[in-house]
């Protein structure tokens, strides 16, 4: 049981971190290529999307691992 847990929070925290890395890249050269300013993209995009991909990251790795 204690190990089901250590997997499911590890297998969360990478999945959640690539997809992280992979929505911060896309909105910076979205912005980039739209000439809009990325702080005002990117900065409120990026964390409301990564609180998102949490919730749904963790609801998926208990139906995986648990």
């Amino acid at each position: 049981r204690r190990r089901s847990l250590l997997v499911v929070l590890t297998g969360r925290c990478l999945a959640l971190v690539v997809l992280a890395v992979v929505v911060a890249v896309g909105a910076t050269l979205a912005a980039y290529r739209f000439d809009l300013a990325s702080d005002v993209v990117v900065v409120p995009f990026v964390p409301t999307t990564c609180d998102v991909l949490g919730v749904v990251v963790l609801y998926l790795s208990v139906l995986v691992f648990v």
